[in-house]
């Protein structure tokens, strides 16, 4: 029992130790954190884009739709106008 308590003493002193902290160490850090804030404003920058580009596209299907819905209503509108007067010859004719 001696024996596991004064391995568990010295595994704990050598896990105490202090780590020195250089100042090239804290050059790193300050180089990553300037590294971490361009990509930040890089994404950013690409998200701001692409909701650039998908406002166009919806303002594109919607002209898109628009027109397409224009076309079908002037079609029927035209079938409707063309096919009036046979209609009437038609009903006459069987009256």
């Amino acid at each position: 029992m001696r024996l596991l308590l004064v391995f568990v003493f010295m595994v704990g002193f050598v896990l105490a130790r202090e780590v020195p902290f250089t100042l090239e160490d804290r050059e790193r850090i300050i180089r990553l954190e300037e590294g971490q804030k361009a990509i930040i404003q890089r994404i950013e920058d690409t998200n701001k884009r692409i909701d650039d580009v998908i406002s166009i596209m919806l303002w594109g299907f919607g002209v898109l739709f628009a027109g397409m819905m224009t076309l079908i209503g002037f079609v029927l509108w035209d079938r409707r106008t063309a096919l009036a007067p046979a209609i009437r010859k038609a009903k006459e004719g069987l009256l």
